[in-house]
């Protein structure tokens, strides 16, 4: 994060790599340091719960499946978002990544659903049926 706001010091167009048009001002020594404290102080107030989320997803089946699907979800939307935002601007390499990122999530997303049935049916057949006893 900090290291990200400080080549958007050093190259202060959006998306960074792109040129500033003529008379357009860099970003301030100000800006960089209230970019670092907001973005720092909310990493720090989400990794606990985060965290948490994540401990939550090594739970056994079927408990913490849900919690496996966070992070290619929040890939998924958060890639979307910069598609159809920024991608005219981004140019082709950066509108390509964000492409193949969504498309990963999803591939994550439909592994992990396969891994939760085949867990399922391991499950399943491993249990032994009551015998009676008469």
């Amino acid at each position: 994060m900090t290291v990200y706001y400080v080549f958007k010091a050093l190259n202060p167009a959006s998306p960074i790599g792109m040129t500033l048009p003529d008379g357009a001002m860099p970003a301030s020594t100000q800006n960089l340091v209230s970019g670092v404290i907001v973005w720092g102080a909310a990493a720090f107030i989400l990794c606990g719960p985060i965290g948490f989320l994540g401990n939550l997803a090594r739970e056994p089946f079927p408990r913490g499946v849900p919690f496996q699907f966070i992070i290619p979800l929040i890939a998924f939307v958060e890639t979307s978002m910069r598609i159809s935002v920024e991608s005219d601007a981004a140019g082709f390499a950066v509108s390509t990544t964000w492409q193949v990122i969504r498309a990963l999530a999803v591939i994550a997303a439909v592994l992990l659903l396969g891994q939760a049935v085949m867990e399922r049916r391991r499950r399943r057949s491993t249990r032994t049926p009551e015998s009676s006893v008469s």
